[in-house]
């Protein structure tokens, strides 16, 4: 009896405590996310205000509020679990002070903003692909979001004084500038262009989900990509 009671108590501890991601392991998954079209995302749901979680073609019923955004893989969400490893983080589906992360050094916050950076140096890094993924990220969201999460913040006089230059720097990194006319506009005629053009589509994503300043030199490129195209058609049907 003795000796089950001992192994009982030393196996409690171990089944409770899961065991991290390895290095070499949390490697190979960036590799694997930055090859597939989802990245870290398993699919497009509706998440309802009472908690509930439907399928993207299922909104939430009644008079219950929502929003739409990718879920994350099940791999994503031990490894933030295990290693406190945030993939491809969705600011909409966050609480703010979990976001914010104050008991950890803020680290959410800041992997938030390296992996904007590595985004943008990378191609996309982990979302290579994923970053054309319909729907994973809702800018409208993001921005409603960004901004809750401001006013939250730095209704706190304390965090002001103790972090203001964390919270200055992140504003480079997290929307929260609002939806204005113009980008209503950008966002309306890049839908038409990919309804007229499907080579569009990518861009269209890209613009709609994650709105940068470097889409304009992207969106410039592609059309002079697609004038010398156009140029190469015209040719070839007048040689006939």
């Amino acid at each position: 009896m003795l000796r089950k009671l001992l192994f009982i108590t030393l196996l409690v501890p171990i089944l409770g405590t899961a065991q991290k991601f390895t290095d070499s392991q949390i490697k190979e998954m960036i590799e694997t996310y930055k090859g597939l079209d989802r990245g870290p995302y398993k699919s497009i749901n509706w998440f309802c205000e009472d908690g509930t979680i439907r399928d993207s073609k299922d909104p939430c019923p009644g008079d219950l509020e929502g929003i739409q955004h990718a879920s994350y893989k099940p791999q994503v969400i031990e490894l933030a679990q295990r290693n406190h490893i945030y993939f491809g983080e969705i600011l909409a589906s966050n609480e703010i002070w979990k976001f914010w992360d104050g008991n950890n050094n803020h680290s959410r916050l800041k992997q938030y903003q390296l992996q904007k950076f590595l985004e943008n140096s990378d191609n996309g890094w982990i979302q290579e692909k994923s970053q054309f993924y319909r729907g994973a990220k809702q800018v409208e969201d993001e921005e409603e979001w960004g901004r809750k999460f401001y006013y939250t913040v730095l209704s706190s006089n304390e965090i002001v004084d103790r972090d203001f230059f964390l919270v200055r720097e992140s504003l480079r990194d997290l929307p929260h500038d609002g939806d204005t006319n113009l980008s209503q506009e950008i966002r309306s005629l890049s839908k038409i262009l990919a309804e007229r053009n499907p080579a569009f589509m990518e861009l269209r994503i890209k613009i709609h989900g994650n709105p940068e300043k470097e889409d304009t030199q992207a969106v410039e490129n592609w059309l002079k990509e697609h004038e010398k195209k156009s140029r190469k058609k015209t040719l070839k049907n007048l040689s006939y």
